[in-house]
Formats: C-alpha cells, sequence, structure tokens
C-alpha cells in the first residue's frame, strides 16, 4: 500500500476479507483485530517516517448498516440493514454525448458515483447495443441508483439535485421564479437542441440539405440570441449562482460553438469560458475520457 501511494495511486483499499460477522461477535472481532492490527500500525507508522502523512489520509472503518439485533443463531451478532447501505450512482456514459454533463455535476456535488463506459460504433457513430441492457431505448445519459433507473438528462439532472445537493442549489416550488427554472431546464433538451441537431443530421446529406440551411441556422440564432437576453450580464443562469441549469445548458453552449454559431455571443462565449475552467468540470472530462464537444 505504501508503495502504490509513493507511485502516486490516490485511491488504495485494503481489506479483511473474513470480517463479516453476523454471530460469535466478541471473538470473531477479537480475532480479526488481533490479524489487521499490527498490519495497520505498521503502515502508518511507516507513512510517517517517510513523510506521507501530510498528504495522505488514512480511514480504517468496519461495516456500516448493521441492525442492533441477530436474528440467527450462534450467539452475539448484528444483522445487516440493507437500507442502511449507500450504493454508488452508477452512470452509464457514452464518449462524446450528453452523459457528460451529469458526470460534471456529480463532481460538483461531490457525489458519489461510478462510471460505466460504452463507446459510439466507429462506423454508424451510434451508442453500442449493449446500453439496450440497462434502458430499452439504449440511449445515454442513464443513471442507475437505488434501484431506479432514470433516462432523459433533465430528468436525471432534477434527481441528483433532488438527492445529493444542498437545499440551496435549487428553488423551492413556492417560489416565484420556480417555473423559470423549470422551463429552461426542459428548455435545453426540448427547443434549444433541435435545430443544432437538424444541423448535424443534415451535414450527411451533403449539397441535399442547401435547401434547408437558411432554416436551420435561423433557428439556432433564434435560440441563441434567446439565451443571450436570458444570460445577460449574469455569470450563471439562475440568480447568478451555479445551477443544474448551467450543465444543462453548457451542452447547447457547445454544440453551437462546433458550428461558429456563438460568435455574436460575447456573454455566452465567456459562460462557455466560465464552465471549461471549473475545477469540477475538467475532473469529469478526466474521469469521462473522449469528449470532442468540450475541446
Amino acid at each position: 500500500a505504501r508503495r502504490l501511494a509513493e507511485r502516486g495511486v490516490r485511491n488504495i483499499q485494503i481489506f479483511h476479507r473474513g470480517w463479516d460477522a453476523h454471530g460469535r461477535l466478541p471473538a470473531e472481532h477479537e480475532s480479526q483485530c488481533r490479524d489487521v492490527d499490527q498490519g495497520c500500525a505498521a503502515l502508518i507508522k511507516d507513512l510517517k517516517q517517510r513523510g506521507m502523512l501530510d498528504e495522505t489520509l488514512v480511514i480504517w472503518g468496519g461495516e456500516f448498516g448493521r441492525t442492533p439485533m441477530f436474528q440467527g443463531k450462534g450467539g452475539i451478532g448484528r444483522e445487516k440493514q440493507k437500507k442502511g447501505e449507500k450504493k454508488m450512482i452508477e452512470v452509464h456514459h457514452l464518449n462524446n454525448s450528453r452523459s457528460q454533463r451529469i458526470l460534471w455535476l456529480l463532481e460538483e456535488l461531490k457525489a458519489p458515483y461510478e462510471i460505466i463506459n460504452y463507446k459510439r460504433d466507429l462506423e454508424t457513430n451510434l451508442a453500442p447495443q449493449k446500453l439496450k441492457e440497462v434502458h430499452i431505448l439504449g440511449k445515454s445519459p442513464v443513471i442507475v441508483d437505488n434501484g431506479k433507473v432514470i433516462i432523459e438528462s433533465a430528468a436525471i439532472t432534477t434527481y441528483i439535485v433532488d438527492q445529493y445537493a444542498p437545499s440551496d442549489f435549487t428553488p423551492n416550488q413556492e417560489d416565484e421564479d420556480y417555473y423559470k427554472y423549470l422551463e429552461l431546464m426542459h428548455y435545453a433538451e426540448g427547443s434549444a437542441m433541435l435545430p443544432l441537431l437538424l444541423l448535424l443530421y443534415s451535414s450527411s446529406l451533403g449539397e441535399n440539405a442547401a435547401p434547408l440551411m437558411d432554416r436551420i441556422f435561423s433557428e439556432i440564432h433564434l435560440h441563441i440570441g434567446y439565451l443571450s437576453k436570458c444570460l445577460g450580464d449574469n455569470e450563471f443562469f439562475f440568480r447568478n449562482k451555479f445551477s443544474g441549469l448551467d450543465t444543462m445548458l453548457s451542452f447547447v453552449l457547445e454544440a453551437a460553438k462546433i458550428s461558429d454559431s456563438l460568435k455574436d455571443y460575447s456573454n455566452l462565449i465567456d459562460a462557455l469560458d466560465r464552465y471549461q475552467s471549473r475545477p469540477a468540470y475538467k475532473k469529469a472530462l478526466e474521469k469521462g475520457g473522449e469528449y470532442i464537444l468540450g475541446s
């Protein structure tokens, strides 16, 4: 463990495979503590001697989520309480997709999550069929949390904020501006993305798409202009403080940037630069992998 830490490994776990003690608690724990005591002490002493405790956090823990009673045979023990055990959110993440902003939101909130990666088909650019094993639509993002399978970026963002964000991160339903928040949350994947998707798909038609281009770009600029007006001189889209709206709308701005549709909207260019400069955004990129839209 010490050698791994010296080589820059950020998270190292050492565990006792036989720690589970439903019964015979006093005898089992005495024996198990004897197994780990000297090894733990030696590791801490070793880290201290090498000056590594200044930058290394050592956490020692037993099981959690146990009830105070014993339900079986074998003497004193404690049973599991499954409702007390918290698993990490599973993010089914497709490279170069909307799921990148879900990683960003989770990093901002410091919520526990793990990534299950999927790669687009090199020829079709579509998601792999394996994603359909998680949800029948086979689209990303998809999250799984506490037995719930949730699709759609706005729904996922709302769920994550409801479950993991501080109370002042989102408006209350009684607030006067709640429905403006709700409007923009759904606008990001509703009206705003439609012309950008039309531009993406029509680009495969070559010259045959020419009759559509004026209309598509007029719609893009209509929506980008609306977002520019919504933002105004503020740094963020809602109450001038970072929120789930910023992660949602970031994808719209990144998609618009590819077609050079942001060039006339300096406040949106600045907003996108602020987003991409945030430590949590950069951390999400490190974890999520390839993301052309963010470059």
